[in-house]
């Protein structure tokens, strides 16, 4: 049993030490709040700060993503630019060689009835007529050569008809027109005239359109008319444009990819092996159908955009890429191009590293 003082003593001590405790109460709770006062704003602007930092690396990204959409819009336009101009480029050349072979017949036929009114022979000089126009025909490389009177009898026409026997006045063409009797008097009132048809088949969605330039020979009353498929036409401005795809390049390595309305690969200037090729069984290292996906995008209005990984010439690896595809109309083609992801996805990890550190 502990002596008596020592009891008191320590009675003593705990009494004081109590009584201190209860004396540094408002010292430590001054410094908590000190402490609380420093850490929690700090800590707030840290979130705040990260917070912020977040957003701006959403902004970089979104304006990097808008720069570039627009960017690859521009040069999917700049060819849509290029075929429109060859496309009137072409369209001039056209009739002015429709013109110019219809004008050799009427040049002929000058000549022909200039002897005509000279000799007596009628009939000689008309089988002379008939013989030089089909010479004419003959030599024609990809139009077609018709001539026959306002009265509707043929001299030459190079289509099936309807009926043989009837009028050419008569024959009409896949939408129930009458394409010869009913642009025939601006033809003779005018002299000339450029005219379009479609000639008849048993599905009319599959006519096929005819572009002709007619001439009025008026002492023979002969109409010559020169008449070429659009399609030949159109198939000579898609070769054009293949060769302007071959040779078109912008920035590092990009290009414009054309695939045909089946999907096949029409230009690839930065893979030319895989031209020929069916897009739709490419397919990316994570399997998305790359073909597919980019003639999916073509479908949306004014054109869309789609994401798959790529082989990067300009680094020789496997990147993100975001490509925009568009329809090509009347062609039924698809562009398109697309631009690497490398870049942005660098920048963002540069911007993170050194805010972290």
């Amino acid at each position: 049993m502990a002596p008596s003082g020592v009891i008191g003593y320590q009675d003593r001590r705990n009494h004081m030490l109590k009584i201190r405790s209860l004396n540094d109460l408002p010292k430590f709770l001054g410094i908590f709040v000190v402490l609380a006062c420093i850490l929690v704003p700090a800590v707030i602007i840290s979130g705040w700060r990260y917070h912020m930092f977040q957003k701006d690396l959403v902004r970089i990204e979104q304006d990097f993503f808008n720069q570039e959409k627009a960017a690859l819009r521009e040069q999917i336009g700049n060819i849509v630019a290029v075929i429109e101009t060859k496309r009137s480029v072409l369209d001039g050349k056209n009739r002015a060689d429709m013109s110019r072979r219809a004008n050799d017949i009427h040049t002929a036929l000058t000549i022909v009835h200039a002897e005509l009114i000279k000799s007596k022979d009628h009939q000689s000089l008309k089988a002379q007529l008939k013989e030089q126009i089909k010479l004419f025909n003959n030599n024609l490389l990809r139009g077609k050569l018709m001539v026959f009177n306002t009265a509707g009898e043929v001299i030459l026409y190079p289509y099936q008809r309807s009926d043989n026997t009837a009028s050419l006045l008569e024959e009409k063409d896949a939408y129930d027109r009458r394409f010869i009797s009913e642009p025939l008097q601006t033809i003779v009132r005018y002299g000339d005239s450029y005219e379009s048809f479609f000639l008849p088949v048993a599905d009319p969605d599959k006519a096929k359109e005819h572009i002709a330039y007619f001439r009025y020979f008026e002492p023979l009353e002969l109409v010559i008319g020169y008449s070429v498929k659009q399609d030949v036409l159109e198939s000579e401005l898609q070769s054009e444009i293949i060769q302007v795809l071959q040779e078109y390049a912008y920035k590092d390595h990009g290009y414009i990819l054309a695939l045909s309305g089946q999907g096949f690969i029409l230009s690839h200037r930065g893979q030319p092996q895989n031209i020929g090729k069916d897009a739709k069984s490419l397919y990316d290292p994570k399997g998305n159908a790359v073909g597919q996906l980019i003639m999916a995008a073509a479908m949306q209005e004014g054109g869309g955009y789609c994401q798959y990984d790529w082989h990067n010439p300009a680094t020789d690896r496997i990147e993100p890429k975001l490509t925009y595809a568009v329809k090509i109309p009347g062609w039924n083609w698809t562009l398109a191009t697309g631009v690497y992801l490398n870049t942005l996805y660098n920048d963002i990890a540069a911007r993170k590293s050194k805010f972290l550190r």
